[in-house]
């Protein structure tokens, strides 16, 4: 199967996925809608892959044959309900992960995976995945134990590093090669937000600034988008001041992914009072360019690029 050339913005719901392109705005119908056989799961979050499929992590039933948290891989055309080109245990282990957080491409190849035990500790996994347009997933490897952490928590990549924020603002960074259990791993970096508080965050490819949520960081706890730049966390193990703030005000109710483009565009996924969308932002927090309407309530958003596109 041939790598995707086609640009695509995802968004998914719990039970759906919806293809978009990334320019779409207002109320353009989806390209594409995918339900996968329900058998009890549901959709937590998505990343796209490399080649043009899509993964989606999915929390099961602890009876599943896969265990409670598993990643299903959607080929580049998937469309309508589909049954997944390929599918994995988010680790050997179904102890690790009882409780899926986050999901992110690891730009030397395969998926990252955050996951939460009974206990409340948290972990990284890798899985090697093919990147021929196949989604072939290979078998969970190079766990890392990341110690006790307040959930929901999530998960973001650069090419370096693997980056988590929990709901209490702590943010910590991690070599994207590192493994190990038994006992807590020593983040390369760690801060904290201003607010004291968490959500979604992604790691701009252009210029490695990172965007957080912080669901009580604006005027009067309204939702807040900080960004910082390298210069400005990168060592710092306080609680910085943002390069670049966004406060989304308090008609949003919600938000619930963030993701970047390769040209440094922040597309933001919330609920407000008149529905679900997702904002598109210019690079670092710049002025509003369009709005895209979206069914039911996210979970995920994740953009597919072509390299050169």
């Amino acid at each position: 199967m041939a790598v995707s050339s086609t640009p695509v913005l995802y968004v998914a719901t719990s039970t759906t996925v919806y293809a978009y392109n990334p320019t779409d705005s207002g109320s353009t119908a989806p390209s594409r809608t995918i339900t996968l056989p329900s058998s009890g799961a549901t959709n937590v979050a998505i990343t796209a892959y490399l080649d043009g499929t899509l993964d989606v992590l999915q929390s099961t039933s602890a009876n599943s044959p896969l265990g409670p948290c598993r990643v299903v891989v959607l080929s580049a055309t998937a469309n309508g309900s589909t049954v997944p080109v390929s599918k994995a245990s988010c680790s050997d282990s179904s102890d690790y992960f009882t409780s899926p957080q986050g999901i992110a491409t690891n730009s030397n190849g395969g998926i990252d995976i955050l996951g939460a035990e009974t206990s409340g500790t948290l972990y990284i996994n890798h899985i090697t995945q093919s990147n021929d347009g196949n989604g072939t997933l290979g078998t969970p490897g190079s766990l890392l134990e990341l110690g006790p952490g307040t959930t929901p928590a999530y998960l973001a990549t650069d090419p370096q590093h693997d980056y988590t924020l929990t709901a209490a603002g702590t943010v910590s960074k991690y070599s994207n090669t590192a493994s190990g259990t038994g006992a807590d791993a020593t983040p390369a970096q760690r801060f904290h937000t201003n607010s004291g508080t968490g959500g979604p965050l992604a790691v701009s490819p252009v210029d490695k600034t990172l965007y957080l949520v912080e669901p009580n960081g604006g005027t009067g706890s309204t939702y807040l988008i900080a960004g910082f730049m390298p210069s400005t966390y990168q060592g710092n193990s306080g609680t910085p001041t943002p390069d670049y703030t966004l406060d989304l005000g308090s008609n949003v109710t919600g938000v619930q992914a963030i993701a970047c483009d390769s040209s440094g565009n922040v597309y933001i996924a919330l609920t407000n009072g008149s529905g679900s969308h997702v904002r598109v932002y210019a690079s670092h927090l710049g002025a509003m360019s369009r709005v895209l309407n979206v069914s039911g309530t996210p979970v995920g958003v994740a953009l597919y690029q072509p390299s050169g596109s």
